[in-house]
Parts: structure tokens; sequence; C-alpha cells
């Protein structure tokens, strides 16, 4: 069972959304999509995400089963809000 969680991007979202990219590929996770929607994956976590204006949704479909959600939530907010 997954999680959704859904975070305000600060300034111009493409330009966050390739700073998110960059940030999770230095850590193993990779994303395919554009600036409505896309899927990410690696490090145990697949998922989608999609955006709205300033607002990013993020589905978490599969996590490691040791990582509690509550540290998916505060390690997305960290990548997303900075």
């Amino acid at each position: 069972m997954g999680l959704t969680f859904t975070y305000t991007l600060a300034g111009d979202p493409s330009t966050r959304l390739n700073q998110i990219n960059a940030a999770a590929a230095a850590r193993g996770i990779y994303f395919r999509g554009n600036l409505n929607s896309g899927r990410f994956s690696g490090m145990g976590l697949l998922g989608t995400y999609s955006i709205s204006g300033s607002t990013i949704t993020v589905m978490v479909d599969t996590k490691p089963l040791f990582v509690s959600w509550d540290y998916i939530d505060a390690q997305l907010r960290r990548f997303i809000e900075g």
C-alpha cells in the first residue's frame, strides 16, 4: 500500500523540477517525465508525481520495508521544498 504526499514548489516549477531531478539522480533515484507528470524509481522507491501550478503531488507506491513513511516524507520534503 502506498501513500500520497503534497508539497509546494518554490520558484519556477520547471527550474525546481530540474534541480530535484539532479539531486535525486545524485542519490540513485531517477525521474522520467515532464512538468505535468512522471515516474520515479531507485533505492527501493517506486512511484509517480504530478504537478499543478506550484503544487507537486507525489504518490509513493513502493518503499523499502524498514524505512518509515515519516522518513520518506521528510526526505521528499527536503528534496522538493529545499
